[in-house]
């Protein structure tokens, strides 16, 4: 996941405007992710 990533940079490095409307989407995610699973653990307690 993390090489897609760096390769989507280094080919988007023109385009500093779409990164600054992806990542905060990214980060997003991961942390509805990461809520989920403590959720999860939370639940199973």
């Amino acid at each position: 996941m993390r090489y897609i990533l760096i390769m989507v940079l280094q080919r988007y490095k023109i385009y500093p405007e779409i990164w600054y409307q992806i990542v905060p989407i990214f980060s997003k995610t991961v942390k509805i992710r990461e809520y989920s699973k403590q959720m999860k653990i939370y639940a199973n307690n």
